[in-house]
């Protein structure tokens, strides 16, 4: 998994409690936290990467075309392993 994806990945865990996983709230965040901006194309196209690997579910909305991410199982896993292996 390479540092974006990471980075894309702990950002959909840390919103999707809040109900605000949507790719432009998780570019403001990693914005927030690493001080380095995504484009927006470039946020959508690292959860499409991510949905590939099985690792997020993207939960179309009900009304408007708003999609929220959430971290499946596998995904929190390789979260996991991923935080683990930089300590």
């Amino acid at each position: 998994m390479t540092w974006r994806e990471l980075q894309v990945l702990a950002s959909v865990e840390r919103l999707s409690g809040s109900g605000s996983s949507y790719g432009a709230a998780i570019a403001n965040d990693i914005a927030w936290r690493s001080g380095q901006e995504l484009s927006p194309g470039h946020v959508y196209t690292l959860l499409a990467r991510l949905a590939s690997y099985g690792y997020i579910d993207c939960i179309p909305a009900k009304t408007g075309w708003t999609r929220t991410y959430k971290v499946i199982p596998t995904g929190r896993e390789a979260l996991n392993e991923a935080r683990a292996s930089l300590e």
